[in-house]
């Protein structure tokens, strides 16, 4: 995922700071995101999915299904 969003911000040409002010976070959280010390939070990665007009998956390849398979399990009753 970190190489997801460092390719997708560069390939915009953008730095972390200026990625960081076009979400309104601090700079800090970008460059944490991309060294995978942190992870992102769902809505989060929804706002950045928009802000590169990709999907999810796509910076997060695997994560749709992983999470229709927890909402699937959470639902289930035996």
């Amino acid at each position: 995922m970190t190489n997801r969003i460092r390719h997708f911000r560069e390939q915009r040409g953008l730095t972390q700071a200026e990625l960081a002010a076009a979400l309104g976070m601090h700079e800090h959280s970008v460059i944490r995101w991309e060294k995978g010390y942190t992870t992102i939070p769902l809505e989060t990665l929804k706002r950045l999915a928009g802000f590169f007009h990709v999907a999810v998956d796509d910076l997060v390849p695997g994560m749709v299904n992983e999470l229709l398979i927890i909402r699937t399990e959470e639902v289930f009753i035996p």
